[in-house]
Parts: structure tokens; sequence; C-alpha cells
């Protein structure tokens, strides 16, 4: 289920996005009750606000485990079992954008098995946790990356 959140003062109460009731009814109770429903911008900061949070400590917990900082917390092996199939989608060398770039293991993998095959790309990436970018740019330093959401 999705969510946004209405907010009276300083509360914030779960409500489902796309609610039985038509919108213009649902804004009508909520007049009623004091309560506001929040615009388009503000539901899409929070909602990344409380991504943000519970990704970076899950992706940062644990410092020496680059699997985990990119998603993955199963190892090498089967790191390379699930993600060697984007470097198969790749047929030409060239620019390759990773939006969600992580850690950028993803990015240096592809770059290492396409280059097997006498490929290159040229990495870039996108991320909204700027610790993953920090990481990012240290494990892929001729890449360009940047701290932005997909809606940025």
């Amino acid at each position: 289920m999705v969510e946004v959140a209405l907010v009276r003062g300083a509360v914030e109460v779960p409500l489902p996005l796309f609610p039985t009731a038509k919108p213009t009814h649902l804004g009508a109770d909520l007049s009623r009750s004091g309560e506001r429903v929040m615009s388009d911008e503000s539901k899409r900061a929070a909602y990344f606000a409380g991504t943000r949070r519970v990704l970076r400590d899950y992706y940062l917990a644990d410092p020496h485990n680059p699997h985990q900082q990119s998603g993955r917390s199963s190892g090498a092996a089967r790191w390379e079992e699930t993600r060697r199939c984007f470097a198969d989608c790749v047929h030409r060398s060239g620019s390759y954008l990773d939006v969600g770039c992580a850690n950028g293991l993803l990015l240096e993998s592809v770059s290492q098995w396409v280059g097997e095959r006498g490929l290159a790309i040229q990495p870039a990436g996108v991320d909204f946790i700027s610790e993953l970018v920090d990481l990012t740019r240290q494990r892929v330093p001729d890449g360009q990356f940047w701290v932005a959401t997909a809606w940025d």
C-alpha cells in the first residue's frame, strides 16, 4: 500500500494514496476536520526523507560489506549471479547511467565484465544518499556522479 501523510499540527497521520472517496469529497472532509493534504512536492520530500533514512541505515550498517552497501548482503558469488546480466545487455562501448547507484559496485562490476569482452563504459550515476555517492566516487574515480533523486 502506498501512503501519504496528512498533517495536523506536528503530527503525521498515514492515509492511503488512492482513497475510495473522490478526491473532492476527501478534500471537503479534511478541511472540515482541520487537516490539510500535503502538496505533491511536500509528499515527495517527505517520502524521500523517510526512504533516505531507512536505506542509509541499512546500506551503511556494515562498512566492510560492499555488497550490502549496494543493496545485497549475500556475497560476491550471488552478486555476480544476479548482476552480470546487466553487463550482458551492453553490446557496444558508451555511456552507462546507473540511477540509484548506491556505492558504485554495480558500475565497477559492469565495467569489468564488459571489459572482458573488449568493451568500455563511461560510468555515470545518481543516488539520493550523499554518503553512498561519496563511496561511488572512490570506487569509480573516472565516472560522473550526482546526489539527487530521479525527480531532480
